[in-house]
């Protein structure tokens, strides 16, 4: 498709509201985007199509960063024991360079199911273990690993 502007300043208008969607978009995913110019180019392409223009197709928000792929992985099954679609993104090569997880481990979910992720993540995490109690945390791992003793102390 190609792309008009009828004057200069109707351009500038339409990459004015490119970059304010664009900035929502960077708070909803928690980390800058390098490949911008194609988001902006993406984005005026479906306002001129009138197509919603609401950010990349297949866009997901981040519900948790964490230290480690493996941490990712299991929250990322907790949630779909729970049916709620999810997935690891990390900077680290396919896990294969995990020295470049600096920044973090993103678990992402589709907008629609940013909710029930959040709310599912919250039950995980509600308490810590209380008077020999597991918390959830530990009962979920427990049921995932098989182990009945969740209250062992290292």
């Amino acid at each position: 498709m190609q792309l008009t502007f009828d004057s200069v300043s109707e351009l500038a208008q339409a990459l004015r509201r490119a970059a304010d969607a664009h900035g929502q978009y960077e708070a909803r995913t928690g980390h800058p985007d390098p490949d911008w110019p194609s988001w902006y180019a993406r984005y005026l392409e479906r306002e001129q199509a009138g197509r919603e223009p609401a950010g990349r197709d297949g866009a997901t928000v981040p519900v948790a960063v964490v230290a480690s792929r493996a941490e990712a992985e299991l929250i990322v099954g907790m949630l779909r024991n729970n049916d709620v679609a999810a997935a690891v993104s990390a900077d680290d090569a396919g896990g294969q360079e995990p020295q470049l997880q600096a920044q973090g481990v993103r678990v992402l979910v589709a907008p629609s199911d940013e909710a029930p992720a959040r709310r599912l993540l919250a039950a995980a995490d509600d308490t810590p273990a209380q008077a020999g109690r597991p918390s959830a945390v530990q009962r979920w791992m427990s049921s995932l690993l098989g182990s009945r003793r969740t209250d062992r102390q290292p």
